[in-house]
């Protein structure tokens, strides 16, 4: 669901570590970041056949997030939990698929 899409790369667990997404949000002191430009996102881009006016009301639904008056920016409404990184790579893994592994 788009909603929980956008969620996730606006949460605490990912936006600090997303360099792009860091930028976008650091870039005004607001932290609205265009929602045309998320939308662009690969894992977003299967939602853009619902066209824009769809987005903008998917993400008003949310909790989580704000827009703007003009249904162009996006950000959260709740201030980012500053983790130092540390604390948080001891608590993360990495999966990889284990179907590119050939084993003999």
């Amino acid at each position: 669901m788009y909603p929980a899409t956008v969620e996730f790369y606006l949460s605490d667990s990912n936006l600090p570590y997303d360099k792009f997404l860091w930028t976008l949000h650091d870039k005004a002191p607001s932290h609205w970041i265009p929602i045309q430009t998320m939308a662009g996102f690969n894992r977003m881009r299967q939602f853009q056949k619902h066209g824009s006016e769809w987005l903008v009301e998917a993400l008003r639904a949310s909790k989580m997030l704000e827009v703007d008056e003009k249904g162009e920016h996006v950000r959260r409404t709740t201030p980012l939990v500053q983790r130092a990184r540390e604390s948080v790579e001891a608590r993360s893994i990495y999966a990889v698929s284990m179907l590119s592994i050939n084993y003999i």
